[in-house]
């Protein structure tokens, strides 16, 4: 079971959001596609206690989407639910927030600087494109539901729940890699302890891949710095040392001759709900919660 969330505004796209609405529905379990005109609940809490539990934020951007933005951040006195949406997605661990640009995705994506900060993540999560004409709306929705479903199917069960990281055990898996290792967080307090055995992985021939939030990506830093109500800088500054400690690792790796190309090193501008770890075919998941550091 998928729960879905769809996020729009009543005065930008509203038959495209209809469309998208019924095609969900016919797809998945309509019980678990939540928006707010089927549903008998109004409350504003309610609401966003959907969206907490949601799998999936759809974020559906119109024409009409940024100037109706502009507008409400101009009257103080009138709330706007759907940014209070898209902020609860993105401060929530575990739900994926998808921006579904109806047309153009140059000119409706709204980029991070016309963003107020406690939603400026959503610049820089992937969008998809729908376009609401008939020879494309069909193929743009199919493969929208094919995205979300190869995502659950990835990360959407679990053979085991462990209350703290299984240090041990992902410690002896890395050590026993025989094709890859892809770590991806936002910084990590790890790579002392993983530094043996990541070094033991490629000496068996795996290529070991490890990306971080890009330091250089101010918007993120600073979001994530509020989120865990750290003073600004405190992210970037962890981010710095992670990168120095991943490079002292791969010239390690070269100083054993072995092939320096296999210890990749990536930047990447989003944040990530989940820290993951990818050993071969195990896959383990470690929270990411949004108020506090990852747990141990």
């Amino acid at each position: 079971m998928i729960d879905i969330f769809i996020s729009y505004r009543h005065d930008d796209v509203p038959e495209t959001v209809r469309s998208i609405d019924d095609y969900l529905c016919a797809h998945f379990d309509a019980d678990t596609v939540k928006i707010d005109y089927r549903s008998t609940e109004h409350d504003i809490k309610q609401m966003m206690d959907h969206v907490r539990t949601s799998d999936v934020l759809l974020v559906v951007i119109g024409r009409n989407w940024i100037n109706i933005l502009e507008e409400k951040q101009n009257d103080e006195g009138n709330d706007d639910h759907v940014r209070d949406e898209i902020h609860t997605g993105l401060t929530t661990d575990g739900v994926l927030v998808i921006p579904v640009i109806i047309d153009d995705l140059k000119r409706h994506h709204p980029p991070a600087q016309m963003l107020p900060d406690e939603i400026k993540a959503l610049a820089y999560k992937k969008e998809h494109l729908v376009r609401d004409d008939s020879a494309h709306f069909e193929n743009d929705m199919a493969a929208l539901v094919a995205r979300i479903k190869e995502r659950h199917a990835r990360y959407g069960g679990a053979l085991r729940v462990a209350e703290k990281m299984p240090v041990e055990l992902l410690d002896n898996r890395i050590a026993k890699a025989k094709e890859r290792v892809r770590i991806m967080c936002i910084w990590s307090s790890r790579w002392f302890s993983l530094r043996e055995s990541l070094l033991t992985a490629m000496r068996r021939g795996a290529v070991v891949q490890v990306l971080v939030l890009d330091p250089a990506n101010d918007a993120l830093c600073r979001q994530r710095d509020r989120d865990l109500n750290e003073p600004e800088g405190f992210t970037k500054q962890h981010i710095e040392q992670n990168i120095r400690e991943l490079e002292s690792i791969a010239e390690r790796a070269a100083h054993l001759g072995l092939d320096r190309s296999h210890f990749q090193i990536k930047l990447y501008s989003a944040t990530p709900s989940r820290v993951l770890y990818m050993v071969d075919e195990m896959v383990l998941i470690g929270s990411h919660p949004v108020g506090q550091l990852s747990a141990d």
